[in-house]
């Protein structure tokens, strides 16, 4: 069964190439969102990803917000993240799991196995 991915990512060619890489084996399908605000939108519509990839520092919503939020809401609470950042001063919220940038694709493949019990 294909497990669905929402990508939070402002740099859109590190959106194109982690979707791309998701989507080449035809397991995941991956949705895109250039901040947590648009992320937020797309959950608060009734997108229920398998898991989210969130990249901790961008523009109107970073990713520890969105975090925070969805922490904080019951509708969302469950959906597994795996934080990416190429930042080493930032640090993901407790609990999260940590990609840093740039991302081997085995890295990143075992990060969205494990999130998606796969």
């Amino acid at each position: 069964m294909m497990k669905h991915i929402l990508l939070v990512e402002d740099n859109e060619d590190i959106q194109t190439s982690l979707r791309d890489a998701l989507e080449e084996d035809g397991a995941y399908s991956v949705m895109t969102a250039g901040n947590g605000a648009e992320a937020l939108a797309l959950l608060e519509r009734g997108e229920r990803p398998n898991m989210m990839l969130v990249d901790l520092l961008m523009p109107v919503m970073d990713g520890v917000e969105l975090i925070d939020r969805m922490r904080r809401d019951a509708r969302f609470a469950g959906i597994p993240v795996v934080v990416l950042s190429a930042a080493s001063i930032t640090s993901p919220p407790p609990g999260t799991p940590l990609l840093r940038k740039p991302i081997r694709y085995e890295a990143l493949l075992g990060a969205v196995q494990k999130a998606c019990g796969c």
